[in-house]
């Protein structure tokens, strides 16, 4: 084993079980679907803030609103997404 080797054995902890379980992989996926959806949400609501006249006026106090409501609208998105992902991609199946 190479010193490289054997670092990454170290890291992963090969061999021992359950170290990679479903809640690890989930949580996982779901920081990642977050990530994504969030970036998108957040984007659609602040082009329709910054492309309608009458909230464009008030830009600055509804522009954190509407990065708020896509952060928020991202959270059961993800969720969804990754649960989806995950058992679609769950061995044995």
């Amino acid at each position: 084993m190479t010193g490289l080797n054997a670092l990454h054995g170290a890291a992963c902890n090969e061999g021992a079980p359950g170290i990679h379980g479903q809640a690890f992989v989930m949580r996982n996926l779901f920081i990642l679907m977050f990530m994504l959806a969030a970036t998108v949400f957040v984007g659609i609501f602040v082009i329709v803030v910054v492309t309608t006249p009458t909230l464009y006026d008030k830009g600055m106090s509804v522009l954190p609103i509407a990065a708020g409501l896509g952060m928020a609208l991202a959270v059961p998105v993800a969720w969804f997404v990754a649960r989806a992902i995950s058992r679609a991609t769950q061995t044995g199946r």
